[in-house]
This record gives structure tokens, C-alpha cells and sequence, in this order.
């Protein structure tokens, strides 16, 4: 489980080999044994035996600011990474190897954004038309990539740009068909401009600690990567393998407009835009985490959706190296999901 500290004021501290969280008078005592990940946003407090114990016990710790980005995380000292997977990720990085995966995980994306479009429109007659369009813009756009062969500047703007355009359609079509009064202009970042987008950030700054928590133990280096080109402190291969989850935040962000849970109080507005407050915090991270631990299918195997971003990790880099699977496992990778 992740354990979330995200109410101001609240403290984590260790007692009796266990987590113990107060908030005023009330408090909550856990087992490190049931806890994969902590999650603390500003505006709280910790002692440094919770550092220990979550290293004891394999434990990320990682810290947010209130707009659900990352700003540190700590864990063993003990780099799960090897010379040869690095050096594998370099190798790639300019090779048809590379255009490979570059298109592939372009590919899973487009077809997750397409997939979800027809889902929706399965029960939403009246947008049923609208949505099979933008859906069908969005497949067009991933025919396309096949035609890349090599990878240079030149590639790598044209793929993004293929992802661009159907991020338009895919987004457009999103705001079609939720509740009236929420419905949006396209993507906006830091700050947010709507409610949606708000929702969404704060669900991809969780997707993108548990994306890189499972580069950094599968070996992978996050800033040697593929599409998104190196830069001084840019995590690069952080940006290409997460396009494979988005669609992980971007269900449980929709479902919670179409289900109607979300009202105007859960954030704030600010002189740029608007942020997640204490409320809509709390609603996003219980129903992200419930949707994470649904099952789903990978490489034949059944597992949550939180395990599927470290088994895609593992297989990649297990792939880099020609790391063969053991017997009786199944490995079916090669990109895709």
C-alpha cells in the first residue's frame, strides 16, 4: 500500500518498530510489512527514524509539493543499476534499436487514448459519432509512426508531433463528454486552468514517482533516454517509458467528473489558475490508489496495475541485456503492453 501523509500539520515518527502518524489527538499506528511507498506533501512533519525504517524495509519515501510534483526522494543507498544496462540504454539511444522503442511506446499510448475514446462512446450515443472521429485521428497518427526508420532531431520532433496532434483530439474528445459545467479547452500545466486539468496533474506527479521508483529498481538510468532528448538534470527516460501508463490517471481522473464526485470546493483559485486543495487531494489519491490495485493483464501474467510499471521496467531492462526469462516464467515484451 501507499501510505499518503498529506494533511497539514500532521506527524510521522517511529515507535516500537512501527509508523506512527498523529494528527492532533488522533493517532494511527502501521506495519512497515504493509507498506510499499510513503507519500508526504509539504506542510507536514517527520523524524529521521522514519527514514531508517523505510530503508530497512525497502521503502520509498518520497515528498510532493501541494501541485502533486516531486521534489526529493530517499532510499537505500544501494543503486539498483548495472554498467551494462546503462551502457545499453547509451548504445540505443541513436540506433533503429532505439526508433524501435521510441515508436512502440508512442504506439501504446495512442492506442490506450484511442481504446478509451471508443470505450466511452459505447454508452454515449449522442457523442457516439464524435468520439469514433477523434478516435480515428488518433489511429491515423499511429499508422504514421511506422514510417520512421531512423532516429535523429528530425524523427523525434515529427513522433512528437504525431503525439501532439492526437493529444488534441484524444483531450477534446474527454471534454465532450463530461459533466457540462467542467468541460475544458485543451491541456493545461502549472499552473491549471480548470478543474480537470488540476485533477490530471496532480494524478501524473503520482504517476511519475512510481514511474521512476520502478526505472531506478529495475537498473534503468531515468536520465539516458530514447524520444525525449538528454538534458543537463532532465530525466529523459522518465518521460518516454511513463507515456505507457497516462492512461492509469487518465481513467481515474475521468470517472471521477462522469461519476460526478468532484464539486467546485476541492481547489483553489489563484491570480494564475487553480490548485488542489486539502479535499480534492484526499478524494484523488483513495480513488488513484483503489485503481491501481485492480487487476489487469501483462506478458500473461495477472497483476495490478501498480506491479504492471515495475514488471515493464524489469522487462526492459531485462530485454537491454538479453537477460533470458526463468523456466516457467512467460516474456513477451518487445515495447509493448
Amino acid at each position: 500500500m501507499n501510505l499518503v501523509i498529506n494533511t497539514p500539520k500532521s506527524f510521522l515518527r517511529v515507535k516500537d518498530g512501527m509508523f506512527l502518524i498523529k494528527n492532533g489527538e488522533n493517532k494511527t499506528r502501521l506495519s512497515p510489512e504493509k507498506i510499499d511507498r510513503i507519500v508526504i506533501t509539504t506542510r507536514t512533519g517527520f523524524t529521521s527514524d522514519v527514514f531508517a525504517l523505510a530503508v530497512k524495509n525497502n521503502i520509498e519515501v518520497f515528498l510532493i509539493d501541494h501541485h502533486g510534483n516531486p521534489l526529493g526522494r530517499f532510499w537505500q543507498a544501494r543503486f539498483g543499476s548495472t554498467a551494462l544496462i546503462r551502457r545499453r540504454q547509451l548504445e540505443i539511444s541513436q540506433t533503429e534499436e532505439g526508433i524501435f522503442y521510441a515508436k512502440k511506446w508512442i504506439a501504446n499510448k495512442l492506442k490506450n487514448q484511442s481504446e478509451f475514446l471508443k470505450k466511452l462512446a459505447k454508452n454515449r450515443p449522442n457523442a457516439y459519432d464524435y468520439l469514433y472521429e477523434q478516435a480515428g485521428k488518433i489511429e491515423a497518427n499511429c499508422k504514421n509512426l511506422e514510417k520512421y526508420q531512423k532516429l535523429d532531431d528530425e524523427t523525434r520532433n515529427s513522433i512528437m508531433g504525431l503525439e501532439g496532434m492526437s493529444a488534441v483530439s484524444y483531450f477534446d474528445g474527454l471534454s465532450k463528454v463530461i459533466p457540462e459545467p467542467f468541460r475544458f479547452e485543451g491541456r493545461s500545466r502549472q499552473p491549471a486552468k480548470d478543474m480537470f486539468n488540476v485533477f490530471l496533474n496532480y494524478a501524473y506527479g503520482v504517476l511519475y514517482g512510481q514511474t521512476e521508483r520502478a526505472m531506478v529498481l529495475a537498473g534503468l538510468d531515468p536520465y539516458i533516454g530514447i524520444l525525449h532528448s538528454d538534458g543537463y538534470n532532465k530525466q529523459s527516460l522518465l518521460f518516454d517509458l511513463i507515456e505507457n501508463f497516462r492512461i492509469f490517471a487518465d481513467e481515474t481522473v475521468f470517472y471521477l467528473f462522469s461519476e460526478k464526485k468532484i464539486n467546485q470546493s476541492m481547489a483553489d483559485k489563484t491570480k494564475k489558475g487553480v490548485i488542489l486543495n486539502q479535499e480534492g487531494k484526499k478524494l484523488l489519491i483513495q480513488s488513484y490508489n483503489q485503481a491501481m490495485d485492480k487487476m489487469t493483464v501483462f506478458s500473461k501474467k495477472k497483476m495490478k496495475k501498480v506491479n504492471l510499471i515495475q514488471a515493464f521496467c524489469h522487462a526492459f531492462a531485462n530485454e537491454l541485456i538479453g537477460k533470458k526469462p526463468k523456466k516457467g516464467e512467460s516474456y513477451e515484451y518487445l515495447g509493448g503492453l
